[in-house]
C-alpha cells in the first residue's frame, strides 16, 4: 500500500509528476551516446532530457514537499565536487596546453539536473519505483539495438556509427575487428556499466513487486534481454557485476525449478548468438604463453596490459602534475604532442587514473569518497528500513566500484547519470522515512 508525506498533495499528482520525471531521466541516459544535430557533439540527447525533467519535478512539486526536503552531505558533495571539476579545467585551460572540455561540464550539468529532479520528484517510496521503473523499461531498445549490433554484423553498426559518437566502433569497422555492442551509448564500456544498473534495477522491481503480489513477466523478461545484451559487450567486468546481482537476486527469491531451467535456457541463447565471440575474447584474456611481467599465470591479458600501461605512461604522467592534472581532454592532445612525454596508449584504463590525470590526485580522491558515501546511502536504505529491494543496488553499485579501477564507468554520462538517479531516490526515502518516524514519535509524545 503507499504511504504519503503528511501534508503533501494527493498521490496521483506525486505520481504523475514522478512518472514524467522518470520517463525524462530514462530517456536521457538511454540518449546519452546520441548527438544533436547542428550542435558541437559534446552537447547529446541527454542533456535537454535531464533538464526537461528538472522542469517537470519544478512544476510538479508537490506542496509542502520542499519545507521537508533537507540537503545532506551527499547533496553537497556532489555540488562542491562538480564546481571543482569545472574550476580545475578552467585553470588548467588557463595555465597550460589543454582545450577546454565542453563535454566534461555539459555531462555534470546533466547529472546535476537529473539528480536535482529526482530529488525533487520522489516523495516516498512508491515514487522511488515509478522513477526506477521508467528508467528500467527505457534501457530495453537500448539493449535490443545492441544485441541486433552483433547478430546483424556491419550492416547494424555501420548504421548505428552514423547517428552515436562512437569513435571505437568506427575504428573496429575500418580495421575489420570484432564488432562489440554499444547501441545508443558510443562504446562498450559504457553500455556494459549502464545495462549493468539497470539489471540491478530490475532485480529491485522483481524483490519489490513480489512483496505485494505476483512478479510481472515483462520485468523477468526484460533482465533477460539487458543481460544478453551485456554479453554483446563482451566487457567482462559489468558482466560479472550483474552476474552476481541476479544470483542474488535469486537466492532472496527462491527461485524455483522453473526459474533455473529459464536461466538456463537464458545461457543457451546468449551461447547460440555469441559463441565465437565469446571464445575469441576469453582465449585472448587468457593465453599469456610468453607473458614475463612478473604476475601469474592466471591474472587475465587485460589486467597485464593496464598494469603496464599505469605503470609506464599514467602513473608517471599523473606525477607530472599531481595537484591539478593536464586538462580533461589531455588524451585527445597526444597526436599533437602537448602532453606528458610518458603518454602513448589513448586512455588511462581506469576511472581513477582518469580523474587524477585530468584533475589531478585531491579530485580523485574526492571523486572515490562521494562516490563511496553515496553506495553507503543506499545500503543503508536497505538495512536500517528495512527493504531489501535496495540490496541488489548496492550490491551492483560497490561492483561497478570495483570494476572502475580498470574500467573508467563513471566518466560515462549514461552510467554517472543512472547511478546518481538511484542514489537521489535512496536519500529521499531514507530522509522522509526518518521524518515520519520522527512525527509518529511526536505526535505519540
Amino acid at each position: 500500500m503507499r504511504t504519503s508525506l503528511p501534508g503533501s498533495s494527493a498521490p496521483t499528482r506525486t505520481t504523475s509528476t514522478a512518472l514524467r520525471v522518470g520517463v525524462a531521466v530514462g530517456l536521457s541516459a538511454s540518449l546519452a551516446g546520441v548527438p544533436l544535430p547542428g550542435l558541437p557533439s559534446a552537447v547529446n540527447a541527454a542533456l535537454p532530457l535531464a533538464l526537461l525533467a528538472c522542469v517537470f519535478a519544478c512544476t510538479g512539486v508537490p506542496r509542502g514537499h520542499l519545507a521537508r526536503l533537507r540537503l545532506g552531505t551527499i547533496d553537497v558533495g556532489l555540488v562542491l565536487y562538480i564546481c571543482a571539476v569545472v574550476l580545475i579545467e578552467f585553470y588548467d585551460v588557463s595555465y597550460g596546453p589543454a582545450s577546454f572540455s565542453l563535454y566534461t561540464v555539459l555531462n555534470w550539468i546533466t547529472v546535476l539536473a537529473a539528480y536535482t529532479a529526482c530529488r525533487l520528484a520522489v516523495v516516498d517510496y512508491h515514487d522511488a519505483t515509478v522513477v526506477l521503473r521508467c528508467f528500467f523499461f527505457a534501457s530495453i531498445p537500448v539493449a535490443l539495438l545492441g544485441i541486433a549490433q552483433v547478430v546483424g554484423g556491419r550492416a547494424v553498426s555501420e548504421t548505428i556509427v552514423r547517428f552515436t559518437i562512437a569513435p571505437g566502433l568506427q575504428t573496429r569497422l575500418d580495421l575489420g575487428w570484432p564488432l562489440r555492442a554499444t547501441s545508443t551509448l558510443g562504446h562498450w564500456t559504457a553500455l556494459g556499466g549502464y545495462l549493468a544498473i539497470a539489471i540491478s534495477i530490475g532485480c529491485y522491481l522483481v524483490i519489490r513487486q513480489s512483496r505485494t503480489g505476483a512478479v510481472p513477466a515483462g520485468v523477468i523478461l526484460g533482465v533477460g534481454v539487458l543481460f544478453l545484451a551485456q554479453t554483446a559487450t563482451f566487457t567482462f567486468a559489468p558482466i560479472l557485476v550483474a552476474l552476481v546481482v541476479m544470483v542474488y537476486t535469486a537466492v532472496v527469491m527462491r527461485v524455483r525449478p522453473l526459474g533455473i531451467f529459464a536461466a538456463i535456457g537464458l545461457g543457451a541463447i546468449a551461447y547460440r548468438l555469441f559463441d565465437d565471440q565469446v571464445a575469441d575474447r576469453l582465449n585472448s584474456q587468457l593465453d599469456n604463453p610468453n607473458s614475463n611481467d612478473g604476475l601469474p599465470y592466471w591474472i587475465p591479458e587485460t589486467i597485464r596490459f593496464r598494469t603496464a600501461i599505469w605503470r609506464d605512461e599514467t602513473v608517471p604522467a599523473i606525477m607530472d602534475s599531481p595537484l591539478l592534472g593536464h586538462g580533461s581532454n589531455v588524451y585527445n592532445r597526444i597526436s599533437n604532442g602537448q602532453v606528458p612525454p610518458e603518454l602513448r596508449w589513448p586512455s588511462p584504463e581506469s576511472e581513477w587514473m582518469r580523474t587524477a590525470m585530468a584533475g589531478g590526485i585531491p579530485i580523485a580522491i574526492m571523486e572515490c569518497g562521494l562516490l563511496v558515501l553515496a553506495t553507503v546511502a543506499i545500503w543503508t536504505v536497505s538495512v536500517e528500513r528495512s527493504l531489501p529491494e535496495y540490496r541488489p543496488l548496492a550490491i551492483c553499485m560497490i561492483g561497478m566500484l570495483l570494476v572502475s579501477s580498470f574500467h573508467s564507468h563513471f566518466s560515462s554520462g549514461s552510467v554517472a547519470l543512472a547511478f546518481w538517479v538511484i542514489v537521489a531516490g535512496s536519500v529521499n526515502s531514507m530522509q522522509f522515512s526518518h521524518q515520519r518516524t520522527d512525527e509518529h514519535v511526536n505526535r505519540k509524545v
